[in-house]
């Protein structure tokens, strides 16, 4: 197919779009694809930039044209906290990377991470007993770190309250490094909150380092943790210290943030629109009856599934993602030329009237009446495509699906607020502000 292109010649108005950017990234996306059409280029200073929102220029570049692109200089720039996890690395260690990775997260091994992420969320049900006003967002994020703290290292770890700490720590102070005026200075310039990044990292490290060696020397269990200490490549090899160390960090920090906005999204959307909520009680009441959720009963929770799917759809936490190409790569019927920047914007295409009915709208049983069926492969992606699809959407899916089945069936949860949802993108689709929720608890399963 041949997409259309917009040039802008002038480099001060690529600039101007930079900072517009900067100001409005999901507006600026929205009024480029209203303006400009599925497939816009930019030229900046350093090269040309294209905003890619057609499924099938998806498809093109993130499953055709995989190996000739890497991740953006943004996603590189991740590289001080996750090290060279699965996240950032690049070419022949990252394939191997990802297959030392995969047995955990097969779906013969989530029945056991299910019990694990109920009990979280049921210790989460007894910290709200006393209802009030809360911030949703640190709740969520408090239990998701939980779930994978337990399911990475194993339920009798002691450490989690001292990683949850410090990884809050290392994550909020580099978000604060890479998106404000900090990120222009040079990396050697000592003001405090590198300073302090610096400590924290290294702390974090240690901590998880020494995690790793408890459960070297415990007997295997069913965690993450252990079946990666068995993992081997072709070869026979295993993972290296340094290797075991920066998976687990991209684990914890990739693993517990985008559960945690989507859980987050889904009880803001369900609390503003009472018929869905009604809905998702129904299923529940039918299929849990009033017990704690069971990993059978996924399959049967069709509604709280469709809710977390539309959720998804409408706050995907991975908003954008970026590529940048190192071979020439034909995208379009354009021919495109190393160092060439495209971005990918689920937020854009799972808003698109051209694949979904009222696409504005929090619509769960789009999912269940054969509404989407028809879809474009690639016009709803909220966990990426093409060899790097992201490894843990299936767990993903799962925690997020009985957690949500958790919450809502032992607890109340109404808005503070009619004002709309404001967010902050950046490197995660978060919220801009605590998102505090008035919480009521129920009694507890039998």
């Amino acid at each position: 197919m041949t997409a259309p292109a917009l040039t802008h010649s002038s480099e001060l108005e690529g600039f101007r779009g930079l900072l517009r950017f900067a100001a409005d990234p999901l507006g600026s996306l929205e009024e480029a694809r209203r303006l400009h059409g599925p497939f816009v280029r930019y030229t900046q200073s350093r090269g040309d930039v294209r905003l890619v929102f057609d499924p099938e220029l998806v498809d093109e570049l993130l499953v055709g044209g995989a190996d000739r692109v890497i991740k953006d200089e943004f996603t590189r720039q991740l590289r001080p906290v996750m090290g060279e996890g699965l996240l950032t690395s690049e070419g022949q260690p990252w394939k191997k990377q990802r297959k030392l990775l995969a047995p955990p997260f097969q779906p013969k091994h989530l029945q056991g991470y299910a019990s694990v992420m109920v009990d979280c969320a049921e210790a989460m049900v007894d910290n709200l007993r006393g209802g009030g006003v809360r911030s949703i967002h640190a709740d969520m994020m408090h239990l998701t770190l939980e779930v994978v703290v337990r399911t990475l290292f194993g339920s009798s770890v002691v450490r989690a309250d001292e990683v949850e700490r410090l990884l809050d720590q290392v994550t909020s102070d580099y978000r604060r490094l890479l998106m404000s005026w900090r990120a222009a200075l040079p990396a050697w310039f000592p003001f405090y909150s590198r300073i302090r990044f610096g400590r924290a990292r290294k702390q974090l490290r240690r901590v998880i380092d020494e995690l790793i060696g408890e459960r070297r020397r415990a007997p295997p269990g069913n965690d993450m943790l252990s079946r990666l200490l068995d993992a081997r490549d072709d070869a026979g090899r295993g993972m290296s210290e340094q290797q075991l160390l920066d998976e687990a960090i991209t684990v914890l920090i990739a693993g517990h943030e985008t559960t945690a906005l989507t859980l987050c999204y889904a009880l803001d959307q369900l609390a503003r629109h009472p018929a869905e909520l009604a809905a998702l009680e129904r299923e529940l009441a039918e299929v849990v009856a009033g017990r704690s959720p069971r990993f059978e009963d996924v399959s049967r929770l069709r509604y709280c599934g469709a809710v977390v799917k539309e959720t998804l759809r409408l706050y995907p936490p991975a908003w954008a993602t970026g590529r940048e190409v190192v071979t020439e790569l034909t995208l379009g019927g354009v021919k495109l030329a190393p160092g060439t920047l495209l971005l990918v914007a689920p937020w854009i295409i799972h808003r698109d009237e051209r694949f979904f009915r009222e696409p504005l709208r929090f619509r769960p049983d789009r999912w269940l009446n054969g509404e989407t069926e028809g879809l474009p492969k690639l016009a709803y992606l909220p966990f990426g495509a093409g060899p790097r699809v992201c490894i843990g959407s299936h767990f993903a899916e799962l925690e997020a699906t009985l957690v949500l089945a958790t919450l809502t069936s032992r607890c109340t949860f109404s808005l503070t607020s009619e004002a709309p949802l404001l967010l902050a993108p950046s490197v995660t689709l978060r919220p801009r502000g605590p998102m505090e929720m008035r919480v009521g608890v129920r009694g507890r399963p039998s």
